[in-house]
């Protein structure tokens, strides 16, 4: 098989093909100065504002907590709730002050790091009380968000502080690492990118044949139909695979040259995504004990496993439209429409049973490690790995017994 598979090489290595990752680093250059620049350098202002939202929500319930306090101290003061009544008090209280001076550190250039890192800690910290006693604290947003998010924030600060590592403040600094991570979450720019390059460098893996009536000599060659199936199909996923792996790689070395590796930095990965075997409802109220503090590193190379998957499944759509039709501007325009269905699906708000029922946009979800796909892990990947042999079973079945 020596000589098909160096055949296979250098079809796949076409002067299109070469092009379209030639443009692909152009776009990246694109993306990183349009896209990723331009969050980082607008993420203070934007903080800011929302820092000061928190703040007004901050100071009405502080007020409506003061004002409880004080009708519970005059008209019952030995009401029973009147500890809870204080402390609470106290609390909004403080949460007005520390908003206070966190909007008034991010106004000042260059931040001040430490006094940002402080504040955080005592926003945070001050919570311990409320999450012991169990108080009920509603709509109000006194978390930030939820408990799980204020417990990750907690776990992540603590893992910071054990590994003796400065935390981040601007969580949007375009190192390479965090590009790397951020690309590869599904609903990126990034990732929509190698998706339309994998299906635009495998559509004419059977269609060009039977347009340049090339398949004629192909199928005579001294070897099973299945045995040049698995060939062709082996050597495109190869060649798919080292061609994305450069564009990761390309990414990585922007970042890094850019803002450092950012190797050092950490990240939450969701226990409910990565021990949960079927589909689960996405409750960010609770901190499953599986949650845990991973380096960045492990976490791109989770991702970048699950996009592999992906990967594999895309190719087997594209040779299996590519040999029913025939024709290379029709496969072109089934991939592309459904590319489009793919970019707009991503825009709209959807449920974790929503992504159940589509297989084909699972990786377009948003980051699986976070658990936005509301499936484990786990389960994604079996589902990925089955479907793609499916479809490339039933796709060298007909390449094997269908009349040519």
């Amino acid at each position: 098989m020596k000589y098909p598979v160096l055949n296979e090489l250098k079809l796949a290595l076409s002067k299109k093909n070469l092009l379209l990752f030639t443009a692909a680093l152009m776009v990246i250059l694109l993306i990183n100065r349009f896209y990723y620049l331009k969050a980082y350098q607008q993420y203070p202002a934007q903080h800011w504002q929302e820092l000061q939202t928190e703040q007004e929500n901050a100071q009405v319930w502080s007020e409506a907590y003061s004002n409880r306090l004080e009708e519970l101290k005059e008209l019952y003061p030995e009401h029973e709730d009147l500890p809870e009544a204080t402390l609470m008090a106290d609390v909004w209280q403080h949460t007005t002050s520390y908003l206070q001076v966190l909007m008034n550190t991010w106004e000042k250039e260059p931040l001040d790091t430490d006094r940002i890192l402080k504040y955080e800690t005592l926003l945070d910290d001050q919570l311990l009380e409320v999450d012991q006693q169990g108080i009920d604290t509603g709509l109000s947003g006194l978390f930030r968000s939820t408990r799980r998010d204020w417990n990750q924030r907690l776990q992540l600060r603590s893992a910071y502080k054990a590994a003796g590592i400065t935390e981040p403040v601007n969580p949007l600094v375009p190192t390479g690492a965090y590009l790397l991570l951020d690309g590869l979450s599904g609903d990126s720019i990034f990732s929509i990118l190698l998706i339309a390059l994998v299906l635009f460098w495998n559509f004419d893996m059977w269609a060009a044949d039977f347009e340049q009536s090339t398949y004629q000599l192909y199928f005579t060659l001294p070897y099973s139909r299945t045995r040049l199936y698995v060939n062709r199909v082996i050597a495109r996923a190869g060649l798919t695979v080292l061609g994305l792996a450069a564009l990761c790689g390309f990414q990585f070395v922007c970042g890094t040259l850019w803002q450092g590796s950012g190797l050092d930095r950490l990240v939450i990965l969701s226990g409910t995504a990565t021990h949960n075997f079927g589909f689960f409802a996405m409750d960010w109220q609770n901190l499953l004990p599986a949650d845990g503090v991973v380096p960045i590193g492990l976490a791109i190379i989770a991702e970048a496993v699950i996009l592999l998957f992906y990967v594999f499944l895309l190719i087997a759509i594209a040779s299996l439209i590519s040999f029913v039709t025939r024709n290379l501007i029709l496969t072109e325009v089934l991939l592309s429409a459904w590319l489009i269905l793919v970019m707009t699906y991503v825009k709209y708000p959807k449920t974790h049973q929503a992504v159940g029922l589509n297989i084909l946009l699972y990786f377009q979800s948003g980051s699986a490690l976070s658990g936005a796909l509301g499936i484990g892990i786990p389960l994604l990947l079996l589902l990925l790995l089955l479907a793609s042999l499916v479809v490339h079973t039933g796709t060298c079945l007909l390449v094997a017994h269908q009349e040519l």
